[in-house]
């Protein structure tokens, strides 16, 4: 029994052994598993040799049944190509592109001014050496260093130039400098006077601009400082004016194409101002002094300012102004009244920061043949304010206004045309009455001439019932006159002489009784009679009907009121009653003849 046991005891030690190397043995089989595994995963076959290179390992090939096989390093050959391609580069570079802009820096160089110099190199011991070296091989003296050379630069015994001292510092030759343009000098600007940037680009583009000139003489007052910022516009707007408009005329003729050379005037012969300038004004009293305030200065209106020393009227009319208004007028902003007319020698357009001038009652700019260009759009803007706009005998257009000169609702009178000439001569710019002009329901005086007007009379003047003076005249207005004028009960003066108006005499105007008190339609081509209901248009001094295509004769009813002093005059053509051939409108009674 003991014997049976022990043997099968030995046999399950047996087994045990052997179950214990089987799993050993898978243990040790599942590990090497595990690492072929991971040893691919890592580095699998087709892993480049830069990774390799990087950790330091050797760059091999994993053929396909997984041997190792040596190989020469791929990124060896790109690397040295890369390093050739590299050097080649630095070649060329040092070869062509290092002359050309050494070539460049010496062609710029000027070699008039560089001291050529053939030095000699002479090695001098450390005790001869100069003071600073001294003193500075004294500071190093715990190191034992040796002797110390310096060197003394010569000049060549064939040279007179003066000996380098051992102790200059730096090349013997500055390298020249570039040098561009000096700028003009700018004038500081003062910030609170909030000038606009059309003024300020002038004052530092420009020095010898009016605007420039004016800021000049502005900052240079002693009292400059105790002005509020609305006083300094106020005296840099009319001192831009006087610089602007103070010229000789001939002079300004020869410089400015915009000029007429046929209006070219006399010379006008001034007085030297405060600034050693000669004034070309008729009068100047007062202007750019600094003892004087600007509401003194000399002006044709009785009070320049207001009890508050803002510039309301600016009135120079008939004073020999010569030049180009400046926009600068738009600062007076509390200005009422421009009165420019009577300057014949003020060229250029009308300024468009006039639509600045807010409280402009009053626009008067007559005569000023120089003055040319468009109505600016802009003086809709005043719809609130202006009253008056006057520029009768300035060559004015309306081209441009159309849409704008409508909105000026205020205005009470429009009084527009050039002075009329009977040179010949094609004109250029031509435009028609608007019909916007029917919106000014405050309209009471309206007058238009010159032969750039085109077109016909705009119905829409019958709009305006508070119309009393209306003058077309000397323009190439056609078409008949509309009946519609007829219903403007205060109409008090119709001339529509000199055009080129056709048709028959509309009997409506006979309406007009208790108003009207000229009627003038002569040089015309309209045809038909005279009315008989204009005899009752009794309080009519003047009817004016000659040069025409009428027939007929006055008629009896009209010559009773010109016989009994109603009418003073009646203009007809005065046919001859014996000459059957002859045409116009006869007349059997006192009537003028033409």
């Amino acid at each position: 029994m003991e014997t049976a046991t022990a043997i099968s005891n030995a046999e399950t030690d047996l087994d045990s052994q052997q179950q214990q190397q089987r799993l050993e043995q898978m243990q040790s089989e599942t590990r090497q598993y595990s690492q072929t595994y991971e040893k691919e995963d890592k580095e699998p076959k087709h892993r480049g040799c830069f990774a390799r290179v990087l950790e330091g390992l050797d760059c091999i090939r994993v053929g396909d049944d997984g041997a190792e096989e040596d190989e020469i390093n791929p990124f060896s050959k790109r690397r040295l190509v890369f390093v050739a391609g590299m050097a080649v580069l630095a070649v060329l570079v040092n070869l062509i592109v290092v002359p050309l802009v050494l070539a460049n820096l010496n062609d710029s160089t000027d070699y008039d001014n560089v001291i050529s110099y053939s030095p000699t190199i002479t090695m001098i011991p450390r005790e001869t050496s100069s003071t600073t070296s001294t003193s500075l091989s004294e500071s190093l003296s715990p190191i034992s260093i040796g002797p110390v050379p310096t060197i003394s630069v010569t000049p060549s015994p064939t040279t007179n130039e003066p000996t380098i001292s051992p102790t200059k510092t730096g090349p013997a030759f500055q390298i020249p400098t570039l040098t561009r343009t000096q700028e003009p000098t700018r004038l500081p600007i003062d910030l609170e006077m909030g000038l606009p940037l059309y003024t300020t680009d002038v004052i530092n583009d420009t020095p010898n601009s009016p605007q420039a000139k004016a800021y000049n003489w502005l900052l240079k007052d002693p009292n400059f400082d105790t002005y509020s910022s609305s006083r300094k516009r106020q005296r840099m707007a009319l001192a831009t004016l006087f610089y602007a408009t103070n010229q000789d005329f001939f002079t300004a003729s020869l410089q400015d194409p915009q000029i007429d050379p046929d209006i070219v005037s006399t010379l006008f012969q001034g007085n030297d101002d405060e600034s050693g300038g000669v004034v070309y004004w008729t009068n100047a009293d007062g202007w750019l002094s600094y003892n004087v305030h600007e509401c003194f200065w000399f002006s044709r209106a009785q009070l320049a300012c207001d009890i508050n020393q803002q510039y309301r009227y600016l009135a120079l009319q008939k004073n020999n102004l010569v030049g180009q208004l400046p926009l600068e007028i738009g600062f007076l902003t509390n200005l009422e009244q421009l009165q420019l007319s009577d300057n014949l020698q003020i060229y250029g357009t009308l300024p468009t920061t006039v639509n600045l001038l807010t409280n402009l009652r009053a626009l008067q700019m007559s005569n000023l043949p120089q003055l040319a260009g468009s109505l600016p759009s802009e003086i809709g803007n005043l719809h609130a304010s202006l009253q008056t706009i006057d520029l009768r005998d300035t060559p004015f257009f309306i081209k441009r206004i159309a849409t704008e000169i409508g909105r000026l609702v205020n205005c009470r009178q429009l009084l527009l045309g050039k002075r009329f000439s009977t040179a010949t001569g094609t004109t250029t710019h031509t435009a028609a009455m608007p019909s916007e002009l029917g919106m000014m329901k405050s309209l009471g005086a309206f007058t238009i001439s010159g032969e750039e007007v085109l077109g016909i009379l705009p119905t829409e003047l019958a709009t305006l019932s508070q119309l009393q003076w209306l003058s077309v005249t000397h323009t190439k207005v056609t078409g008949p006159i509309p009946h519609q004028l007829g219903s403007l009960s205060q109409l008090a003066t119709l001339d529509l002489a000199n055009n080129r108006l056709s048709s028959t005499l509309p009997m409506e105007l006979g309406r007009l009784q208790k108003s009207l008190t000229s009627l003038s339609v002569n040089d015309n081509a309209l045809t038909g009679t005279i009315p008989v209901q204009y005899s009752d248009l009794t309080n009519c001094k003047t009817m004016l009907f000659q040069n025409n295509q009428l027939e007929g004769s006055v008629p009896v009813e009209v010559c009773f009121l010109l016989s009994s002093g109603y009418i003073d005059t009646v203009g007809v053509d005065c046919k001859d009653s014996a000459t059957s051939n002859s045409s116009g409108v006869g007349c059997n009674c006192s009537c003028e003849c033409f």
